[in-house]
């Protein structure tokens, strides 16, 4: 009798419920979804990078709209790395102001797995980890969309504008919010675009 079904979960658990709906009732689908922060080198500001310091550290990044991930707009390494200095500043510096949520021992191993294999990947130099207190930044240099830890990390990767459509649109059922900060004259076309 009912014209929609809400479901909250996996990919599987809507696959199972998409498998018992009658013929023609909507899915509404449901979950966890990624939320990121997409900077350019004029949107680099201080006042920037604290606003999204405090959208990370304000509940430990467990609202889906809280970012996970900072695409910087460049084809730099050492622009990336410098721009991740500036972040981890920031973030170091709001993370002081707010209480640190408790992790459940399953998130705290996944928090350390992280950060050991972005240590490996660094040795390979495919990587950079900055760390600091109750707060760290994985600085990754390819562009795909990748979910954090949480609890106050970071991912930052480069992009080119061109590319930022081709990075996004595989992960498109889960994304959240964008939030954005560039040049006045680049609003509108980065609104658009994303």
């Amino acid at each position: 009798m009912c014209n929609a079904i809400a479901v909250w979960g996996s990919d599987a658990a809507t696959s199972g419920v998409r498998k018992l709906a009658p013929a023609g009732v909507k899915i509404v689908e449901w979950g966890n979804r990624i939320s990121f922060a997409y900077f350019t080198r004029e949107g680099w500001t201080r006042e920037a990078l604290i606003g999204l310091a405090q959208d990370v550290c304000v509940n430990d990044q467990q609202a889906c709209s809280a970012p996970q991930m900072v695409y910087y707009e460049t084809e730099s390494r050492e622009e990336l790395i410098s721009f991740a200095e500036d972040m981890m500043t920031a973030l170091q510096e709001v993370s002081d102001t707010y209480p640190i949520h408790p992790m459940t021992e399953p998130e705290r191993a996944e928090l350390t797995t992280q950060i050991q294999l972005c240590y490996l990947d660094e040795m390979m130099n495919e990587a950079k980890l900055f760390e600091g207190k109750g707060c760290r930044i994985f600085v990754k240099f390819d562009n795909e969309l990748t979910a954090s830890p949480l609890y106050r990390t970071l991912i930052v990767k480069p992009v080119r504008r061109k590319d930022i459509i081709a990075a996004l649109h595989p992960f498109r059922s889960y994304l959240q919010s964008a939030g954005v900060s560039c040049g006045t004259e680049e609003i509108a076309e980065l609104s658009r675009m994303l």
